[in-house]
């Protein structure tokens, strides 16, 4: 049986998310702890059912305030996820930037782009695009799809994947 994952762009004002049955975005009107508490909650609820959780690392050139407040976000699903035994996987943003374009510093219009194009998404959120990229390069690992460049595969090996059992 094929595991069930669950891919990840987290995010304080959209976490994109991505699995088998669909993609979107967790909103949330709140501010501070609030926030946070809301987009854990959804996320949670999502993972509850999945085998393998995929999320998209840290990326470190956001500007002082907001990169608190998004490793505070990771560290808090990343935690939360480790304490239901849900295995969790990072990607490097470099990495899959470059398994979805073939260049590890594009920008968000051109991830969409990919997405649209190369992948079939049909949304135009960037966060949810990112997630579903993050599914589609998940599954290539523990789906074994096999219509990938070599550049796709290249980058695929980058990553530290969990070991289900």
């Amino acid at each position: 049986m094929s595991p069930r994952i669950l891919a990840l762009d987290l995010s304080l004002t959209a976490t994109g998310y991505a699995h088998e049955g669909g993609s979107g975005v967790i909103r949330s009107r709140q501010k501070g702890w609030e926030r946070v508490h809301d987009l854990r909650q959804g996320v949670m609820a999502l993972a509850r059912s999945m085998d393998v959780v995929v999320i998209e690392g840290y990326a470190f050139h956001a500007q002082s305030r907001a990169l608190y407040q998004i490793a505070g976000l990771g560290e808090i699903i990343r935690y939360s996820l480790w304490m239901r035994h849900i295995p969790y996987v990072d990607v490097n943003p470099m990495t899959l930037k470059k398994w979805s374009t073939g260049k590890g510093n594009c920008g968000k219009d051109q991830m969409i782009a990919a997405a649209i194009h190369r992948h079939g998404f049909e949304g135009s959120d960037n966060n949810e695009a990112d997630s579903f990229l993050l599914y589609r390069m998940a599954s290539v690992h523990y789906h074994g799809v096999d219509k990938t460049t070599k550049v796709e595969l290249e980058q695929v090996r980058k990553v530290e994947w969990a070991v289900l059992a």
